[in-house]
């Protein structure tokens, strides 16, 4: 089975434009979501006309407005962690710098304003993920 996004469906809401996908699923009633990344998702019955769902996306567009407002004035999501030398990381309130040091024995200290991982395999970023966890 292939994923084939969903077609974007529109509807005005006073100046504003609101863009929707709507998913057809077994259920009575039409559930309306406002993703993080300001996606608006329309969970509709089988049956249900899109009319309908577009009637109810206008009745429910100051609510979404809302919500796409504010998830808008959120934080980025962080990247991903990598554990590699330079990234940067947060303890008792400070960030720190990773350093990432090949040595006979593993550990983790606090050194010259740097959180300085050694261990005999540097490469390894699951190892010095849990050390840094610890």
């Amino acid at each position: 089975m292939t994923d084939t996004p969903l077609p974007l469906h529109r509807v005005r809401y006073g100046r504003q434009l609101i863009a929707f996908q709507v998913q057809y699923r077994p259920r009575k009633t039409l559930a309306i979501h406002v993703h993080p990344s300001g996606r608006v998702e329309a969970i509709a019955p089988l049956a249900a006309p899109l009319d309908d769902i577009k009637a109810k996306i206008v009745k429910r567009g100051s609510w979404i407005l809302k919500q796409q407002r504010h998830f808008a004035r959120l934080p980025a999501p962080l990247p991903e962690r990598c554990y590699r030398s330079g990234e940067g990381y947060r303890y008792l309130g400070r960030q720190y710098r990773l350093k990432v040091v090949a040595a006979a024995q593993p550990s983790v200290k606090l050194l010259n304003g740097r959180l300085t991982v050694t261990l005999p395999r540097p490469q390894d970023a699951e190892r010095v993920r849990t050390l840094v966890m610890r």
